[in-house]
């Protein structure tokens, strides 16, 4: 069910690389979450949050909230000048 994934157009919008630390605000907490690998799903991608991967931002963010949310507008990069590609960490 890939369809969570998908933008207008009908084009399926790729998660953020792996180990990729996202984090999200919901009724004054803190969530956090993680692009993992995973067969689980045919994109090779989840998202990872409460002990469960989601095929989706999407999904994800309404696990935690019990409402349907847009996934890219729900969880933010975790300090992504810390994230540095593999070209980075070999230079």
């Amino acid at each position: 069910m890939e369809s969570a994934n998908r933008v207008s157009g009908g084009r399926a919008r790729p998660l953020p690389q792996v180990g990729t630390a996202l984090k999200a605000f919901h009724r004054g907490r803190t969530r956090s979450a993680v692009i993992v690998a995973t067969a689980e799903f045919t994109s090779g991608r989840g998202v990872l949050t409460g002990g469960r991967a989601y095929l989706s931002l999407s999904a994800a963010g309404t696990a935690i909230t019990g409402y349907p949310v847009n996934g890219w507008l729900f969880w933010h990069p975790i300090d992504t000048a810390a994230q540095t590609s593999e070209h980075d960490a070999i230079a």
